[in-house]
């Protein structure tokens, strides 16, 4: 009987630890999470469009300082990757790498004239200032939210298909503030 006692009471000390844990289980994959997991979360996931510019100490900038920042930045960017693909033509290059890097030069001021003309007649056409990112076969236009309706749209993407070869499917437009 001695036996017995101890093997039901090592069968039913078993059974419990696994309903413990069973329930520690479910309590750990079902509890609601605290504020501060939530505020951390929000924090910490991307938000806005890849690419666009960052302003660190905590204050965006709206209306006309968006614009005038974002172009600021691409301005920096497209001059350092001008002046790396110029380093690399005056270098001992073998003259493939100099047609090859001529040649990046040529597209490089075709897409960043089309950009700028794009942006010149959004602006002139919805009198808003317009920023206009073209990367490979697609464009990314930035207006104000204040001009933004189905009208406006349709001129945007006329005048994006009339100053590039990129296909209507390809053209994102974006308000902001």
């Amino acid at each position: 009987m001695g036996k017995i006692f101890k093997k039901k009471q090592l069968v039913l000390t078993a059974l419990v630890v696994l309903l413990g844990v069973a329930v520690y289980i479910n309590w750990y994959y079902t509890r609601p999470e605290n504020q501060v997991d939530n505020n951390l979360t929000e924090s910490t996931t991307q938000t806005g469009n890849l690419g666009e510019a960052e302003f660190v100490d905590g204050q965006t900038p709206e209306g006309e300082e968006y614009f005038a920042a974002v172009k600021l930045n691409r301005s920096t960017a497209h001059d350092e990757a001008l002046e790396t693909l110029k380093l690399l033509i005056k270098d001992d290059a073998t003259p493939e790498e100099v047609a090859a890097a001529a040649d990046t030069i040529e597209k490089f001021s075709n897409r960043l004239k089309s950009e700028s003309d794009i942006e010149l007649l959004v602006k002139a056409k919805t009198g808003s200032e317009c920023v206009a990112v073209i990367n490979e076969d697609r464009i990314d236009i930035v207006v104000s939210n204040s001009v933004l309706n189905d009208n406006t749209v349709l001129q945007i993407k006329e005048i994006v298909m009339n100053n590039s070869d990129i296909p209507p499917e390809n053209i994102t437009i974006t308000g902001v503030k």
